[in-house]
């Protein structure tokens, strides 16, 4: 079992880690490791966690006044992964991390030797056992509704739930609900608006089946329940993922994105859980049309926590565009080409002034495995400029731009070899 060790009140003491749970280090009683009254120790100065998408250890500091070092330097507010013998210092106090000899040490999952048909199947939203949180849910499983069964609770935050419902023909369907009241008793019609405009043809936009008012007042939209991955699967299984593989994932929800917004329909909050990776038909998303209308009827859940693929524009006051739709995509692009994601905070408001104020990290700075050419980190920096109308002009120039990549990296490939 991987571990720390460290010096602290005049005594060696040892921290076995664990990968359900974050190890937060500071001044605050409610700190893993507690280190009082030291110079130079912020409240809660770095965290040390499991990270997933790259089967490893991570640290990252938590905008401490003083900074957190790793093997003498500083690492800044970005997750660096962690290896065996590497010294982290907080202020007076020196940690080294150890996994035992006997235990072989994690390494990032190989993306050679995965395939993406192994990927088994899983539902709309994927919550492992370690994040799940309990909130007070509006509905409970057994409860009948006038669009069907509830069968499951499959995903539930503070803000929204979201429900596996079967009608009486058996067939399935996925229901979110939001929890708030809205600022205006109009939300519900104007949200059965929204959905009625997305097309229920073969534009990639996973249609809506029905929208507005429950009887008890929340809002709600119904969309067909989808068995198969989704983006977010493939970035917690698989990822890093290699250039090659990510390129054509990253084109094909261009591609959708690009046929909505000539439709006159932006999504606003895209995220990876709804991006569904369907190789045998063609990939579908879900959500388009949602982003503007919950700003305007929710605008408390605009700084809702874990935001990590959030436009600047969309958590402040600038207007939400398909180029809002191109930043996400970068966000989602620079998490799957390493594992990880560029900023990181437990605090909403934080993390929305990362996005804003932060320069996009080099990928090869949060993880050095990673093999990403000088165009598609070209790519990558212009999608996540600060400024809209710094990103690409079009969809289409940024599908070219996409194209030209993927297109030089096999002829290196073919060169090589």
């Amino acid at each position: 079992m991987p571990y720390l060790e460290y010096e602290a009140d005049g005594a060696k003491k040892k921290l076995e880690l664990t990968p359900d749970r974050e190890y937060y280090i500071g001044r605050d009683s409610k700190c893993a490791i507690v280190l009082e009254n030291m110079a130079k120790i912020s409240r809660r100065h770095c965290v040390i966690y499991f990270n997933s998408n790259t089967s490893s250890y991570a640290l990252a500091d938590m905008y401490s006044t003083n900074g957190t070092l790793l093997n003498g330097r500083k690492i800044g507010h970005h997750d660096v992964l962690l290896r065996s013998g590497d010294e982290i210092q907080t202020g007076p106090v020196t940690f080294l991390f150890r996994i035992p000899d006997s235990q072989t040490q994690t390494q990032p999952i190989k993306t050679k030797s995965t395939r993406l048909h192994t990927i088994s199947k899983t539902p709309l939203s994927v919550v492992k056992p370690s994040e799940k949180k309990v909130f007070e849910s509006p509905f409970k499983v057994g409860d009948h509704l006038s669009n069907g069964l509830i069968s499951a609770i499959l995903s539930e935050t503070a803000e929204s739930a979201l429900y596996l419902m079967t009608d009486r023909a058996g067939e399935k369907s996925a229901m979110k609900v939001f929890k708030g009241t809205p600022t205006d008793s109009a939300a519900g019609k104007e949200l059965a608006g929204i959905a009625a405009i997305i097309p229920n043809t073969d534009t990639g936009l996973l249609p809506y089946i029905s929208a507005g008012s429950l009887d008890n007042g929340l809002c709600y939209y119904s969309v067909p329940y989808r068995e198969e991955p989704s983006y977010a699967l493939l970035i917690s299984s698989m990822a890093p993922i290699s250039e090659g593989r990510t390129l054509p994932l990253i084109y094909s929800a261009a591609l959708i994105l690009d046929k909505a917004n000539q439709n006159g329909i932006i999504h606003g909050d895209l995220k990876p859980d709804k991006i569904f990776f369907i190789p045998k038909e063609s990939n579908r998303i879900l959500g388009c049309g949602i982003a503007r209308w919950r700003r305007k009827y929710f605008p408390e859940d605009t700084m809702r926590p874990q935001q990590w693929y959030a436009s600047p524009e969309l958590t402040g006051d600038g207007e939400v565009t398909w180029q809002s739709d191109l930043y996400s995509l970068g966000i989602l692009f620079f998490q799957m080409l390493t594992g990880v994601l560029p900023f990181r905070s437990d605090s909403p408001e934080e993390l929305a002034r990362l996005h804003k104020e932060q320069p996009l990290p080099l990928p090869r700075d949060r993880n050095p495995q990673a093999d990403i050419s000088a165009v598609t980190s070209g790519i990558l920096a212009r999608m996540t400029m600060k400024e809209p109308r710094h990103r690409y002009n079009s969809w289409d120039e940024f599908l070219s731009a996409l194209a030209k990549s993927n297109s030089q990296l096999k002829n290196n490939h073919k060169t090589e070899s």
